[in-house]
């Protein structure tokens, strides 16, 4: 698996940016919520068990989440899909 890039699809990314809104009280624009919806994919997931496995453990992961570019009638049409 490439360490380095972990695809994820509109719907992972639109249910990073509900998450967002219900868990951190935080509007994101879908390009802000790429990252998070990799971090709750489960190719992260199965990346971070072979790395344990491998004796190096992601013990620490950063993660920014930014971009609130996105009207309210923008947002509202994309969650309500």
């Amino acid at each position: 698996m490439d360490r380095t890039v972990l695809p994820v699809d509109d719907d992972q990314i639109k249910a990073a940016m509900r998450m967002s809104m219900d868990e951190l009280k935080q509007v994101v624009e879908p390009a802000g919520g790429v990252a998070l919806a990799g971090l709750l994919s489960p190719e992260f997931k199965a990346l971070k068990e072979q790395c344990a496995k491998e004796g190096k453990p992601l013990n620490n992961v950063g993660l920014v989440v930014c971009g609130g570019n996105v009207s309210v009638e923008a947002l509202l049409k994309l969650l309500a899909d």
